[in-house]
């Protein structure tokens, strides 16, 4: 418990922000999973966003316990951005990691997440597997979408290659499963609010672009995708989820920052607004370039299942002839 203590004493080289508003009844096994972690120094602050439930007087609970609990009550509500910027800006480790409080973290998590990049100090952010929870309850089934295939020990992928591994995999940076360095975030202008549920994929995604990706094979972080989400919410709006993909190309396409423009179109990230906004796309000429690297990508991945089928069927064959 001693060198616990003195552990606790050093500067975090990590904060952990907690994004709270009426989940009471679920901070208990997020704050749980997090305490019980094998790596230290760390932080935790919880940031309530004027709850009106049980969760803050939970919440100051764990902080009594915990003296690497801090806590940051709102009067009222600012949503989920504000909170998520506000967390940048007020923690003290060298890395961020944001979850919302009706999420968890496996065993492992920060410990595997943090020794890769502490061996790697130029790049910007470590992502693992799309772990995931459907349901009513956050107790079910752990579902796992592995973002590359071909990989079962962590990979490094600088800002050199990033690009082309964007271009020809499903790797994407998941934010449940991603911890930053702080200064990155700071750099890039921490997260954009027109953008609502997509503001921490678009900076988890300046940041790779510009500065690398470590990818770590395994399953270490849960999000549980429910009916009555933040993020759930917001899609299921269909004229918000439109308003939101329409910010994200006028930001690209008219941003003075043309390096971070060309990224974004030339990766085939924007692949996630094409469904809501193909009309729109379609009929604006200047958006074409970014359908067209998608397009790319698209029969490039289509090529290569058809290779790996006709591979499968020829084994097959000399199976059944031998």
């Amino acid at each position: 418990m001693q060198q616990f203590l003195a552990m606790m004493s050093l500067q975090p080289l990590l904060t952990i922000v907690i994004t709270n508003y009426n989940h009471g009844k679920y901070l208990p096994k997020a704050i749980d999973c997090l305490v019980s972690q094998d790596f230290f120094p760390f932080e935790i602050l919880i940031i309530d966003d004027a709850s009106t439930d049980n969760s803050l007087e939970i919440i100051n609970k764990y902080a009594s316990q915990y003296s690497f609990i801090r806590v940051i009550a709102h009067k009222k509500n600012q949503g989920v951005c504000f909170a998520l910027c506000e967390g940048i800006e007020e923690a003290k480790g060298t890395y961020v990691h944001t979850m919302g409080a009706d999420d968890y973290r496996l065993p492992g998590f920060i410990k595997k997440t943090m020794t890769v990049l502490l061996e790697q100090p130029h790049i910007g952010v470590a992502c693992s597997n799309f772990g995931y929870i459907t349901g009513h309850t956050n107790e079910g089934p752990i579902l796992t979408e592995k973002l590359i295939e071909s990989f079962s020990a962590p990979v490094i992928f600088d800002s050199r290659e990033i690009l082309r591994v964007f271009q020809t995999t499903h790797l994407w940076v998941p934010g449940h499963t991603a911890i930053l360095k702080r200064e990155s975030a700071l750099k890039y202008k921490k997260y954009d609010q027109s953008l609502k549920f997509l503001c921490d994929w678009f900076l988890l995604h300046q940041i790779a672009l510009n500065e690398g990706v470590i990818y770590i094979p395994e399953t270490l972080s849960v999000w549980w995708i429910h009916p009555s989400s933040y993020s759930a919410n917001l899609l299921q709006d269909k004229k918000s989820k439109k308003t939101v993909y329409r910010n994200l190309f006028q930001l690209l396409f008219e941003s003075k920052d043309q390096k971070t423009s060309q990224l974004f179109i030339k990766s085939t990230l924007l692949r996630v607004a094409f469904n809501a906004l193909f009309a729109e796309i379609f009929y604006k000429p200047k958006y074409w370039i970014s359908f067209v690297f998608f397009l790319r990508k698209s029969m490039s991945l289509r090529w290569e299942f058809i290779q790996g089928k006709i591979e499968s069927w020829k084994k097959s064959i000399i199976g059944e002839t031998a």
